[in-house]
């Protein structure tokens, strides 16, 4: 019977695949050749797993309970992933509000000492830093209103200590709006571990601000 949970887990992926496949949407794409290779696929792996219990039991008393055990696995494999997605979403949430990060705890005594307009928000680096785990999220914002320029992101990244993992710095900049509580403008810098650019992205208001910082 154990099979007969993975032949429906396996169903549910199958059916996922047809549905992502069938037409055109917004997670999906049209590509029916595919779709309906991966259905006919489905059924007849379902139909020789069931040819395959009768061969070994020699009888088809077992098909009613088995196809019910498939229904119901495929059927409760969407919930059970979520549950697990949730569970794991709350894990990095708990951890990351109840840890220091070395790095970004040893940027905010960095920051805390410079007299840069661009100012670490420790919390939130923090926070980000440690629920996602891949790469130094950084946030900083500038603490006036005046136009961000390239001489003072450079002088931010100079400082930024070098460490084992990629960098994601985001700089929030220019007027600050109530309403939203926070500066609309911000520019998003990656940088390799050598602190080397990759990426870079901005609105397009201040699009040439990231010119320096893509990838050649």
């Amino acid at each position: 019977m154990l099979v007969a949970v993975v032949v429906g887990v396996g169903s549910f992926f199958g059916l996922l695949t047809v549905l992502f496949n069938i037409s055109d949407g917004f997670l999906s794409k049209d590509n029916k050749p595919f779709a309906i290779f991966i259905g006919l696929v489905t059924i007849v792996g379902i139909t020789l797993f069931l040819l395959l219990g009768k061969i070994i039991y020699k009888s088809f008393k077992h098909v009613p309970l088995t196809l019910g055990i498939i229904f119901i696995c495929c059927v409760l494999t969407f919930p059970a992933i979520q549950a697990g997605l949730n569970f794991k979403d709350s894990y990095r949430n708990s951890y990351a509000k109840d840890h220091t990060d070395k790095y970004v705890s040893q940027l905010q005594t960095i920051f805390t000492k410079d007299k840069s307009p661009i100012e670490l928000d420790y919390e939130q680096s923090n926070y980000e830093t440690l629920y996602y785990g891949d790469l130094n999220r950084l946030q900083f914002e500038k603490n006036d209103e005046n136009t961000l320029t390239t001489n003072e992101i450079d002088e931010m990244l100079i400082s930024l200590p070098i460490n084992n993992k990629g960098y994601r710095v985001s700089i929030a900049f220019g007027k600050y709006y109530p309403e939203y509580k926070r500066k609309v403008s911000s520019i998003t810098i990656f940088l390799d571990q050598n602190k080397k650019p990759t990426s870079c992205y901005v609105d397009n208001k201040n699009n040439s601000l990231c010119d320096k910082y893509k990838k050649e």
